[in-house]
């Protein structure tokens, strides 16, 4: 016989979220004319399931300072990719009127960071690439 303890315990272990379960998503807006329109991007880790990811990044995507004020923005909105137990990073030309964005999924955040680099440079043109920055990033479940 299992003493109660132990089996509190043990719903208390299954009650929680683990990595093998976490889910993220990317959302991104993307206008045909990003130096004109801009861009708007959201992203979720660590959700219990792919559902749950793909509505907080929506919802992120659509809620940010840019898409707030720009209803075409949010309508761009779209989930891009799901992942599970991977990092993400977003990275953006942050001067006005430039078209450099870039985004990356990889298994660990230095890869992620610097894909997501690597395609903004590509997008902002050899004259402005070097103003491209990581403007966010983070990781799901264990990746590092």
């Amino acid at each position: 016989m299992r003493s109660p303890s132990i089996c509190a315990l043990a719903a208390i272990l299954l009650a929680q979220p683990t990595h093998a379960i976490a889910a993220g998503a990317l959302a991104v807006g993307l206008p045909s004319d990003v130096a004109r329109d801009g861009f708007t991007y959201g992203f979720s880790t660590d959700t219990p399931d792919e559902q749950a990811a793909r509505a907080d990044a929506m919802r992120s995507c659509q809620t940010t300072k840019d898409a707030a004020q720009d209803a075409n923005l949010r309508s761009l909105c779209s989930v891009v990719r799901t992942f599970s137990n991977q990092c993400i990073a977003v990275a953006m030309d942050p001067r006005s009127g430039t078209p450099g964005v870039g985004w990356a999924i990889a298994a660990q955040l230095k890869d992620a960071e610097a894909q997501a680099l690597a395609q903004c440079r590509q997008t902002d043109g050899a004259d402005k690439a070097e103003a491209c920055a990581v403007d966010n990033s983070g990781c799901d479940g264990g990746a590092k």
